[in-house]
């Protein structure tokens, strides 16, 4: 038989130690004494078994689906599995895959049934001792919090942790902090002016790869402003909703953090030209940016004094997100202009209600739906393995899989009740949109659409998702559908 080893260290700091080197020494010499050879052997350091979202275990379950070998080996089972509840999904998975999995500690062989019974029970032992750990962890980090120590894993920018574990301030990189909250509190600086500064002057982030993130190569706007609104540089320590006096030396005076708080605040709104809208605007909570899907947001731009232009902004650049448009904006009225055009556009044909009642069995939309569920199951599959090869970046691979799983939640054949519903909205919806306020336009759009994506390179709307009692009268309406979207022609 052909055996994959998978090895797993909790945290980062165990790498150096006993676990990883001992628990493929075991799985070898096991492998030995039953006559298989080793096929494959993982490794994954850092990673907690109380989620699936492992790297490596990734690869691991890839390998079981393609039969890379036929058993699956770990040390000890809460090496694999810390949660009850996956354990037996993907037991279950692997016993479909045609994949043994066996633990050598505890001898367990999950082909028999008395190995199955066994390990279930000690699955449930290993989610009450990892729900208890969880609940002294969180005593824990509280006492730590209440004895002025903090419980951050990485040590805030600006301090280094000494021996006894304690922050004390990094003499090359505490300036930079005194730096950034001085400057902010002049109250002529945006926060990505003062990210602008910091790269200037040679200040450099930690460059610690953060899990789902691209590491930060330079300052950022996010950067600067999380530094500024951190409490830990006036001195105190946080966990939960309360603050506690640290036992660190603070960078900067509470006076000079509030007066940072207090600039923050007056700013607010309006901010060198530009202020986030808090008001109502056209495609609310329903733009998408066409290139990364990442929900658009409105700001308003000062001419002369007076806020004039409305524009619908990229969020990639603020969440640090790589996308070809990130941070780049395009007038509002432009493509509010496009929506009233679509409005205008949808007319449905008069014989609507007949032909609603020929497709009302949804034997063609099921098998529609079906196939569309199957190839977009294939598309995330497909990502996974480009991810798993290294084809893809973490970043990349985030967006393009939640777009996917976005799309997979919207498939769903809709009762015809609810599209004949649909269709008399859509037939009103030209004459009720005259003379509407914006408030009751963007209600209406929000009831007919899903999600709405704009070009911000092109200045153009793209498609529409509506939801899926619209979705048979859009097609009447002859737009081209490609992915459960539809596209302006």
């Amino acid at each position: 038989m052909r055996a994959g080893l998978y090895a797993r260290v909790s945290r980062e700091e165990q790498v150096e130690g006993y676990s990883i080197d001992a628990q493929i020494e075991a799985m070898r010499a096991f492998c030995a004494s039953q006559g298989w050879e080793v096929a494959r052997e993982y490794v994954e350091p850092g990673y907690t078994a109380r989620t699936d979202d492992r790297p490596v275990f990734g690869q691991v379950l890839a390998d079981c689906e393609r039969h890379a070998f036929d058993v699956l080996v770990t040390h000890k089972l809460d090496r694999a599995f810390r949660s009850l509840l996956d354990q037996l999904t993907r037991l279950r998975q692997l016993d479909g895959w045609g994949v043994t999995y066996v633990s050598v500690v505890e001898r367990i062989d999950y082909s028999t049934p008395h190995g199955k019974l066994f390990l279930a029970q000690l699955g449930a032992l290993n989610q009450y001792f990892a729900d208890n750990l969880s609940l002294e962890v969180k005593k824990g980090k509280r006492g730590r919090a209440m004895n002025g120590l903090s419980n951050a894993s990485t040590v805030p920018y600006g301090y280094v942790r000494n021996a006894d574990g304690l922050d004390v301030p990094d003499p090359e990189k505490a300036p930079a902090v005194q730096f950034a909250f001085e400057t902010y509190a002049t109250g002529l600086y945006t926060d990505q002016e003062i990210a602008d500064m910091l790269n200037r002057e040679g200040f450099r982030p930690y460059q610690r790869q953060r899990p789902g993130k691209p590491p930060l190569e330079h300052w950022t706007r996010g950067a600067a402003r999380k530094m500024l609104t951190n409490l830990f540089y006036a001195g105190k320590v946080r966990y939960g909703d309360d603050l506690h006096p640290g036992r660190h030396e603070p960078l900067v005076s509470q006076e000079l953090f509030d007066l940072c708080r207090e600039v923050r605040a007056r700013r607010g709104r309006f901010t060198r030209g530009k202020r986030r809208a808090r008001g109502v605007y056209l495609l609310q909570n329903i733009a998408r940016c066409f290139h990364c899907n990442g929900r658009m947001h409105m700001e308003y731009k000062r001419t002369r004094g007076r806020y004039v232009y409305q524009y619908y902004r990229c969020p990639a650049a603020i969440n640090n997100l790589p996308c070809p448009v990130a941070g780049r904006t395009v007038r509002m009225d432009i493509i509010d202009a496009q929506v009233a055009d679509l409005v205008g556009r949808l007319r449905l044909p008069d014989d609507w209600r007949s032909r609603l009642k020929e497709i009302s069995g949804h034997d063609e939309e099921r098998e529609r739906v079906e196939g569309q569920r199957k190839y977009l199951e294939g598309k995330r599959r497909r990502l996974r393995e480009l991810y798993l090869d290294g084809d893809v970046g973490r970043a990349e691979y985030d967006l393009r899989k939640a777009e996917i799983e976005e799309d997979l939640a919207a498939l769903r054949v809709p009762d015809a009740p609810d599209v004949e519903a649909a269709g008399e909205a859509l037939e009103s919806l030209g004459d009720a949109w005259e003379g509407a306020s914006l408030e009751t336009r963007r209600d209406m759009l929000r009831v007919i659409f899903e999600a709405v994506w704009v070009d911000v390179a092109e200045k153009r709307l793209v498609c529409v998702r509506p939801y899926p009692p619209f979705v048979p009268l859009f097609r009447m309406d002859g737009m081209e559908e490609r992915d459960g979207r539809f596209y302006r022609i």
